[in-house]
């Protein structure tokens, strides 16, 4: 059976459905293939994703306090990010540093003090802890020479 198509031009019934099912079937392959897509990007970890959602909340040089996982806390201000990665500026070793999500344990805005002796930056709260101790054994050892007299 023939069928009139627009501007005069003619074809099969048959050539019509066949190209309506090869219409739907790229239809589908490219929806589907938007779909998989999508769900590969977002595939971070729950720590890794609130460390984004921390990440997407800084504004460009903000001081930050990156501990990744295995490794020394590092000082910086931040840079810029992405859906995978973030930038800082490490103010210590004076470069850009580029670290992804699934990489970093704590991230923190702020950065404690400057150490003259190391020349490094330090976080003042294991400096607080260590002197808490030290004074907590002191009052200890003469809490113990006054019972002793």
């Amino acid at each position: 059976m023939r069928v009139w198509l627009l501007f005069g031009l003619a074809c099969d019934l048959w050539v019509l459905k066949l190209l309506k099912r090869i219409f739907v079937f790229i239809l589908i392959a490219t929806l589907n293939s938007a779909s998989i897509n999508a769900q590969q990007s977002s595939t971070l970890s729950a720590r890794a994703a609130a460390i984004k959602a921390i990440v997407d909340k800084l504004t460009t040089q903000t001081k930050i306090t990156v501990t990744p996982l295995n490794e020394h806390e590092q000082f910086g201000k931040y840079l810029s990010s992405d859906q995978e990665t973030f930038t800082f500026y490490d103010v210590d070793q004076k470069l850009d540093t580029t670290l992804r999500y699934e990489d970093v344990k704590k991230i923190k805005t702020g950065y404690g003090g400057y150490n003259y002796v190391t020349k490094r930056h330090t976080n003042h709260t294991h400096g607080i802890i260590a002197g808490v101790i030290v004074a907590g054994v002191l009052i200890a050892l003469i809490v113990a020479a006054a019972n002793l007299k």
